[in-house]
């Protein structure tokens, strides 16, 4: 499970560099009147719209079916995925005679979990969202250009891309708390170095591990998160966490950008490295993960 979401999820990387090389590149040219930047969005809306219409094409969950009591609709997707051929060298599991009913012993610890679930949903945007949007300007308050701060941006953000496809062929064998721990320590120790350090190749470096410390963390947030919770439940509890983690991600900048402002980088970070902190915390305490186990 884990290795196939993490080698899809490589193809979603080659976005943000494209985007951001795209705009760097339209922007002297301006094509139709159009500033490079609206470029960027006008490209990602027609995107979504192609994800949206890929999305209609998606086979349903056959647990998704079985928990909404379309039985029929169930078996009939398990055939589907039956009669699909096998990525790589694992075999499919044999279809039983019947869907299993649904885990009902799950479904009464499920609660106790969420508020660990929603405690990392609600900690992790101020380092995966609000502090590398602040990257460019920190590289401009630094004496750096915009095109130079794009350049860096871009070169930095195909880091995701090599390590995703590295990290899936292993990280199933890795508990998910200690595989999250490790991203956190390794957001810790680069993003440090890109506050303090000097010298254009070691912010690249340091914010390419950031930001591939970054893809690996909110990947194993939302496998993790997913695992932890039986069919009937599992969109509701995830959609509760992810709307805590918006909520902190709107807040990030609003509160991160003042304190740029008028403390320096040096203090805003310490901001987001008070929040990895507390992440540790958490994970320390949070249940264990379900790597490699079968999920209800």
């Amino acid at each position: 499970r884990g290795r196939l979401i993490f080698s899809s999820l490589s193809l979603s990387l080659l976005g943000p560099p494209a985007a951001i090389f795209l705009v760097r590149w339209l922007t002297p040219l301006q094509p139709l009147g159009l500033e490079g930047w609206r470029w960027g969005f006008v490209l990602g809306s027609i995107g979504a719209l192609l994800a949206g219409l890929l999305f209609i094409a998606l086979p349903e969950s056959p647990r998704w079916l079985q928990a909404r009591g379309r039985a029929a609709d169930a078996q009939a997707g398990c055939a589907m995925f039956e009669r699909s051929r096998p990525l790589g060298e694992v075999a499919p599991a044999p279809l039983p005679a019947r869907l299993a009913p649904a885990d009902e012993s799950a479904d009464a610890t499920a609660g106790l979990r969420w508020p660990w679930v929603a405690a990392l949903f609600s900690l992790s945007p101020w380092a995966t969202v609000a502090f590398p949007l602040l990257t460019g300007a920190v590289l401009t308050q630094r004496g750096f250009r915009l095109d130079a701060a794009l350049l860096i941006f871009g070169l930095s953000s195909l880091g995701p891309l090599v390590g995703n496809l590295a990290a899936s062929t292993i990280l199933d064998r890795i508990d998910r708390r200690l595989a999250m721990a490790l991203c956190t320590l390794a957001m810790l120790a680069c993003g440090t170095a890109f506050i303090f350090g000097s010298g254009t190749t070691l912010l690249i470096v340091a914010m390419g591990l950031f930001n591939l410390a970054i893809s690996l963390y909110v990947t194993l947030l939302t496998v993790y998160g997913a695992e932890l919770f039986p069919t009937g439940q599992r969109a509701s509890a995830t959609a509760g966490a992810w709307a805590l983690n918006r909520i902190g991600g709107a807040l990030g900048p609003l509160l991160l950008v003042p304190m740029l402002r008028g403390a320096g980088p040096a203090t805003m970070f310490a901001v987001v490295a008070a929040s990895l902190v507390a992440t540790l915390a958490v994970l320390a305490a949070a249940p264990r993960g379900r790597q490699r186990q079968a999920v209800s």
